[in-house]
């Protein structure tokens, strides 16, 4: 299963289905289920303005949510598109994880590992 690493407190709203766009500077032809892994960074301007919308600690080097990747477009219309950015990925249906174990990220999209894909699927899916 193909998982995206996102900043919080991003990575959380999205789990929380806050947020349903996710900008990047590069597009992709996936579409379908998406892991969304918390990393290791954070927003900190953005979790002061989101605390009361995230879980507590916030949860860091962990899948928090599946999603649905289901579009991939130049322009849409939320709250969410960053101009700053060409692609906004429109995401549905998240799925939260609570409690899963601590895998590794990578940049652009990426294939849990083996180990990685058992810890996290055996929470349901």
């Amino acid at each position: 299963m193909k998982a995206l690493t996102i900043k919080q407190p991003w990575a959380s709203l999205i789990a929380a289905g806050i947020k349903d766009v996710e900008n990047r500077s590069w597009p992709t032809l996936y579409r379908g289920p998406l892991l969304i892994h918390a990393g290791m960074g954070v927003d900190l301007e953005a979790l002061d303005e989101w605390w009361n919308a995230v879980p507590q600690p916030v949860p860091q080097g962990r899948v928090v949510a599946r999603v649905e990747l289901v579009a991939c477009v130049r322009k849409v219309r939320s709250r969410w598109v960053n101009r700053d950015f060409e692609w906004h990925w429109i995401l549905r249906d998240p799925q939260p994880v609570r409690g899963a174990p601590q895998v590794r990220g990578r940049q652009r999209l990426f294939e849990l590992t083996p180990v990685g894909r058992e810890r996290v699927t055996s929470r349901g899916w």
